[in-house]
């Protein structure tokens, strides 16, 4: 008869539940990773982020990225702040709550508003994606991606 140790049929268990945890997209922290179609919106500013020299890439969860992903294109407003003594490029669907979720930080001391048109390429004639209040520059990129067609 053989004798089985609960260790010896656990430990396999485990091993197995944690590389599929480590493999399955939807846990991981790299966003690159995760499966699903991001709408137009969220693939530019994807793609302006975590090409700029002046901005650490993005690091949200794909949990993060799903629910920024369901919000209406033309709704999705992008700003800065300053959490932790540090600026910050936020994304929104609302200017009553400008950092719903923190995209990136600044690795420059720069102007903020400065980096941010600069990350999105915007001059005197993008003045229709822009909404400037006292405190910070909110940008709508899909009124850039409407201005590109």
């Amino acid at each position: 008869m053989t004798r089985f140790n609960s260790s010896t049929v656990l430990w396999p268990i485990l091993f197995g539940f944690f590389i599929i945890a480590l493999s399955n997209p939807l846990i991981s922290k790299d966003h690159e990773k995760c499966v699903m179609p991001f709408n137009n919106t969220l693939n530019l500013i994807r793609s302006r982020i975590n090409s700029s020299l002046l901005v650490t890439k993005i690091r949200l969860s794909c949990d993060d990225f799903h629910q920024i992903n369901s919000w209406q294109e033309a709704d999705i407003m992008v700003t800065t702040a300053r959490t932790s003594g540090k600026h910050v490029i936020c994304i929104t669907n609302n200017d009553v709550q400008p950092c719903k979720y923190v995209l990136s930080t600044f690795i420059t001391e720069s102007n903020p508003t400065l980096v941010l048109s600069s990350i999105f390429g915007l001059d005197s004639s993008n003045q229709e994606a822009l909404k400037e209040t006292i405190e910070r520059l909110f940008v709508r990129p899909s009124k850039l991606l409407l201005k590109s067609r």
